[in-house]
């Protein structure tokens, strides 16, 4: 299994839960994607990470149901509880056993409708195609429902399969007319076990079982969504991996939950919880600090806002933010301004040989938040479009 193979999957999963770095992001399953077929390596990654949803439908017998030619499963679940890597599984474990199959995404195309006529005209494949959302300007017909049976019909003929996804509120006005079996409420996985299925496929030798019998971090995951769980795995493979050069003041935090700063774990497992509370109390200290510029909030921003770019684009991104909010021009060229690597400094960052930004605290640019949140509550960048050339 290769894990950087997981770890592009879970980012990928987390852009659609609105992450931010698509500026330097490079997925490793583009190509096969783009031509309408899952890629091995994709469907390994997925097999790895994927946990049994619970409290619901038996998955195995859903499955095996489903496995079989001429088969349609709505998996109809508000977005973020899993639906989709649910299934992508079962696509994944079909293609497992049964190799001569072929698997990939199947569009809903821009008609509300979709006719049986529409399934591509090829035999041994299965799809998984989600139904665009309801808006202003676009609905999915309400007799959706009712064309499943002549889908079946269409992919018994072609020896393939088919899962739809859609949310609960979409199905109940779709799916009138719809066979009475198509429909299982599946549950959702427990959040510990999706955090310990990837921090072992992510990262081999993690020592797993000292994060996940952690008190705190127990606590942390508990009753968490999918999508928040990997939030949370994200920041616990950032301060596992951190050096921490910079190390915030976590005296307050460190009381609250009986934990010693002094102890490389307890700060590990400190600077967790610090970010899933968006380093509010650190971040007010920093914005407290009298030297503090608006060149450097607006650097800060930027990192957040464009995680993964250049160093030059993100400072010649912080200097155009700045003009457009008003504010005395930032001269990009002599030496009147601070450089690269004291503005880096500046927010308690490092910069990596490749020229990127980088911190040794989980999130402290504020993905989940705590910068982009500060800026947007007040509409200040909302009508301030930061510079992506």
């Amino acid at each position: 299994m290769d894990s950087d193979a997981v770890a592009h999957l879970r980012q990928l999963a987390l852009m659609n839960f609105g992450e931010m770095d698509a500026v330097k992001f490079s997925l490793a399953f583009d190509t096969p994607l783009a031509h309408g077929e899952y890629s091995d390596d994709f469907m390994e990654a997925i097999r790895a990470i994927f946990v049994t949803p619970k409290g619901g439908a038996d998955f195995e017998a859903v499955y095996q149901s489903w496995k079989q030619p001429g088969s349609v499963v709505v998996l109809a679940e508000r977005p973020g509880k899993g639906r989709t890597t649910a299934g992508r599984a079962m696509l994944a474990r079909l293609r497992h056993e049964q190799p001569s199959v072929r698997v990939g995404p199947l569009g809903f195309g821009v008609s509300p409708d979709f006719p049986a006529h529409r399934l591509p005209q090829v035999r041994d494949w299965a799809y998984v195609m989600e139904l665009p959302p309801d808006e202003d300007d676009f609905e999915v017909s309400e007799t959706f429902g009712a064309t499943l049976k002549g889908l079946r019909d269409q992919l018994a003929q072609r020896n393939a399969r088919l899962v739809v996804l859609t949310t609960p509120q979409q199905w109940r006005r779709v799916g009138t007319g719809a066979p009475d079996d198509v429909q299982p409420e599946l549950g959702t996985p427990a959040a510990l076990d999706i955090a310990r299925k990837w921090l072992e496929a992510e990262s081999p030798g993690f020592p797993v079982r000292q994060w996940l019998d952690d008190r705190d971090i127990v606590a942390l995951l508990a009753g968490q969504p999918p999508m928040e769980v990997l939030e949370i795995v994200g920041h616990i493979l950032q301060a596992h991996r951190a050096t921490d050069s910079k190390p915030p003041n976590l005296e307050s935090l460190a009381r609250k939950h009986n934990r010693r700063t002094s102890d490389p774990f307890d700060r590990q497992v400190l600077s967790v919880l610090a970010a899933r509370g968006n380093w509010r109390a650190q971040l007010l200290e920093w914005h407290r600090t009298t030297s503090r510029t608006s060149f450097q909030r607006n650097f800060l921003l930027s990192c957040s806002a464009l995680r993964g770019a250049p160093v030059a684009h993100l400072y010649a991104s912080a200097a155009d933010l700045g003009k457009a909010l008003g504010e005395p021009k930032v001269a990009l060229e002599g030496q009147r301004e601070p450089g690269v690597i004291e503005m880096v400094d500046s927010i308690d960052a490092d910069l990596a040989d490749d020229d990127t930004v980088v911190f040794g605290r989980p999130d402290w640019d504020g993905r989940r938040g705590s910068m982009t949140r500060r800026w947007s509550t007040s509409g200040s960048t909302a009508r301030c479009p930061v510079s992506s050339s």
